[in-house]
């Protein structure tokens, strides 16, 4: 279910798919549950009893705790260390001539290696807007 949730939202239905599966079969009989299937409103008991609610998706990237202290701190580890890397990107300017060439980072063997940045000029932040309501 977890892993279901991590991959978009989590519906009734997956729940009744997961009991049904053979896998869930498999442990069941193991244990001495005979139950081949349940359904979507025992499904949706289940959810309610393990605190999932349905509720209105939010919308917006910061849904994950993007204030928490442990967060921001690794957000500022992760800026001073850009800064560091940045001073060895491979840069062009905006007519796509090469500026000069950065100094590299040594690694064994005396060879030094540059950084080349790629950027990606479109956003991924919509993944679930087709999904207004969901159990989270």
């Amino acid at each position: 279910m977890v892993e279901k949730s991590k991959q978009g939202f989590v519906r009734a239905e997956d729940i009744v798919d997961l009991i049904a599966s053979p896998a869930m079969q498999k442990i069941f009989s193991e244990k001495g549950i005979s139950k081949a299937s349940i359904s979507k409103k025992t499904a949706t008991r289940w959810l309610q009893k393990l605190d999932w609610r349905y509720q209105s998706a939010r919308n917006g990237m910061y849904i994950d705790g993007h204030e928490r202290e442990d967060i921001m701190a690794y957000r500022r580890a992760f800026v001073e260390q850009w800064k560091t890397y940045e001073l060895r990107f491979h840069q062009w300017d905006n007519d796509g001539h090469e500026l000069p060439r950065p100094n590299g980072f040594p690694v064994p063997d005396g060879l030094l290696f540059r950084l080349v940045l790629v950027t990606h000029d479109e956003s991924t932040f919509y993944q679930n807007d087709h999904c207004k309501i969901a159990w989270a």
